[in-house]
């Protein structure tokens, strides 16, 4: 699960980076990168710690903050890439 993760992240923060080498590009797309390196590191951090032999239903639920947050940056990508192709105004 960590590792096509680690690649959805991976994708979502090449595009991140492609978004910000465009001049239309919205200020708040660095933010997106932020927020997925900590819903990623969230995430590992607290399956390591709460992991046990026995079902951990808490590590379990913790372990949904990384792909929400990839949902999340995917969507604001998403917006960021529909404003940076719209014709300029004026």
């Amino acid at each position: 699960m960590f590792f096509g993760l680690m690649m959805v992240d991976a994708a979502l923060a090449a595009w991140a980076v492609g978004l910000m080498q465009q001049k239309r590009a919205p200020r708040w797309v660095p933010l997106v990168l932020v927020l997925l390196g900590l819903t990623f590191a969230v995430t590992l951090s607290s399956v390591v710690l709460l992991a046990d032999p026995a079902d951990n239903e808490l590590a379990r639920a913790w372990g949904q903050v990384a792909p929400l947050g990839a949902v999340a940056a995917a969507l604001a990508l998403g917006v960021a890439t529909v404003i940076s192709r719209r014709p300029k105004r004026g």
